[in-house]
């Protein structure tokens, strides 16, 4: 009787686990320093690693020991099953009145179905208030390939995304025609497992899990965007005979406190015309990764483990730009990130520089190619000062090649603009010679 009882005992609760949910949160869009007297909203992603549907939970959110807020949420559609994910924002904001330390726990309070997994069910996060601080700008880094056919539509999320000054995309290549060793690498030390997906301020110690979930990123960049203590900037000497790119970097910590900090630098090119899976020919592949100056971890030792503020670290570092990248589409890319003693990785600010930014607007009336008018309506005008065959491309800022036109043995050329939308437009002209870049603006 004994032994009947415990197998029927073993047998309901077989079946009660395979009835159990298994919901649980990642992506907790919190910046990690925070303005005081600031509101800031809870925003979190609920999953299931179960297929028991999670149709109704209750959220909470907790700072130091102080008052719990919950908030019960409603799922339609089915409710929330294994692959999928629901993005939610408690109604309560979070307020801190003094500068400091803090502690803030976000949980499950509970499910309408039993979760047989608690243990995943909440996030912790300390944040840092400040007084002094700059602007945070934030780093999300994609993971794609060209024989994806479902990485265009995640490309064009990061295009949108670049237009955004606050934000810094990196496009990491792990198969195809612009992989290379070090992105391959880096992809496997993130996690990376599919294209495409995207990394946000490297994890954000844990917080912020790689995600297929691109139309997502977004939001999750501007959420984000806020304050650090820790500004990066740098400067950029590039020898055109050469080809010897010279980058000055330069690390200063309005308010300092003691962790293990890494820099990395990124050349990245843009606008390269080539083959894509999913997507018409001549695709335009932009902020393609092509060097990791700090390998896959970046520069260590030259930030102390307990740095001075107010002090600018500063470091040079030298690249040999290859003859197959064009140095008109070049952007750089420095970061400063921390790890913690889980070794897990948060970036604590990032900025970025368009290798060649001047273009032609500063090359005066004395240069190779002259054109006008600036800002145009109809026709903008090119004149060459050679007879050479020169090449004309037109792409709006998301990185679209909307004009490309060939011009042999003639010293001018008439571009049509009535037909495109106001905006701004990066012309690139390309000759035996060279090629140059310059910004127009489209009334």
């Amino acid at each position: 009787m004994k032994k009947k009882i415990l197998v029927l005992s073993l047998l309901l609760v077989s079946m009660l686990q395979l009835k159990a949910s298994d919901a649980y949160l990642t992506n907790f869009s919190l910046n990690t320093y925070l303005k005081t007297n600031t509101n800031y909203d809870i925003s979190v992603t609920v999953k299931n690693a179960n297929n028991t549907p999670v149709t109704n939970f209750t959220l909470c959110w907790q700072l130091e020991n102080g008052t719990v807020y919950s908030k019960v949420f409603g799922v339609g559609g089915g409710g929330i099953t294994s692959g999928n994910y629901f993005p939610v924002i408690h109604t309560n904001q979070l307020n801190i009145a003094n500068s400091g330390n803090y502690h803030i726990k976000v949980w499950i309070c509970n499910t309408m179905t039993s979760d047989n997994n608690q243990a995943n069910d909440t996030i912790h996060k300390d944040v840092m208030v400040l007084s002094n601080y700059v602007t945070k700008k934030v780093l999300i880094e994609e993971f794609t390939a060209t024989s994806c056919q479902y990485c265009p539509a995640g490309n064009s999320v990061l295009n949108t995304i670049s237009n955004n000054e606050n934000a810094v995309v990196a496009a990491m290549h792990i198969t195809g025609n612009y992989v290379t060793t070090q992105t391959s690498s880096y992809a496997s030390l993130t996690g990376c497992s599919a294209t495409p997906q995207a990394i946000i301020n490297r994890g954000e110690f844990g917080t912020y899990n790689i995600t297929s979930n691109h139309v997502n990123w977004s939001q999750d960049v501007t959420n984000r965007i806020g304050i650090s203590p820790v500004g990066i900037s740098f400067t950029q000497n590039y020898n055109s005979t050469n080809r010897l790119l010279t980058i000055n970097t330069k690390v200063n910590f309005k308010e300092a406190f003691s962790g293990e900090y890494l820099v990395n630098i990124y050349v990245l090119e843009s606008r390269i015309i080539g083959y894509q899976a999913g997507a018409s020919s001549n695709y335009t592949h932009n902020h393609v990764v092509r060097k990791l100056l700090g390998g896959t971890e970046g520069f260590s030792n030259f930030i102390p483990l307990q740095p001075t503020a107010n002090m600018d670290y500063t470091r040079q570092d030298t690249i040999t730009i290859p003859t197959a990248w064009n140095t008109a589409n070049l952007e750089i890319v420095a970061y400063i990130y921390q790890k913690n003693q889980n070794n897990l990785r948060n970036v604590l600010n990032v900025s970025k520089y368009c290798f060649n930014t001047t273009g032609l607007e500063e090359m005066g009336n004395n240069s190779l190619i002259k054109h006008y008018p600036n800002p145009v309506n109809e026709q903008l005008t090119l004149e060459f000062n050679n007879f050479t065959n020169n090449k004309v491309q037109v792409f709006s800022l998301d990185g679209k090649l909307v004009i490309d036109q060939e011009y042999q043995n003639v010293n001018f050329c008439i571009i049509p603009m009535s037909n495109l939308n106001s905006g701004i437009y990066i012309i690139q002209i390309t000759n035996e010679e060279s090629t140059k870049s310059f910004k127009i603006t489209k009334l």
